[in-house]
Formats: C-alpha cells, sequence, structure tokens
C-alpha cells in the first residue's frame, strides 16, 4: 500500500461510495448526517421497503389490540 502512496495524492486512489443498498432511507440518515457528512443517499430500490415487503412479516397494530 505504501508503494502505492508514494508520489501520488491518496485522494486520486480513493473514492466514496455514496450509494448504500441494504436500509431505508429513515434509518440511514444518521449515519449519514454522523459519519459521511450527509452524502450517503439509499439506493431507490430500498430507500422505502419496509420489513413486511421482504419477509412477509403480518402487520400487527400494539395499540389496537
Amino acid at each position: 500500500m505504501e508503494r502505492l502512496l508514494n508520489g501520488t495524492s491518496g485522494d486520486a486512489l480513493v473514492r466514496m461510495l455514496t450509494v448504500q443498498y441494504r436500509m431505508h432511507s429513515t434509518i440511514m440518515n444518521w449515519s449519514s448526517e454522523q459519519m459521511y457528512h450527509g452524502q450517503l443517499i439509499a439506493h431507490s430500490s430500498v430507500a422505502k421497503h419496509l420489513l413486511w415487503y421482504v419477509i412477509k412479516v403480518k402487520y400487527y397494530c400494539y395499540w389496537a389490540a
């Protein structure tokens, strides 16, 4: 790694990935703001996904029971 950096700017070898494909955008916002200066975004394929979309969890309303 040191050989790669000798004689070149470290910025030339690094690129920040800004799109994540795992978390709902509301959950991801905290880590984006705290660790990525707001540059991380959720891909549209997962940005609004809810748990029951993925594993067919039956919706249960605690306050209506």
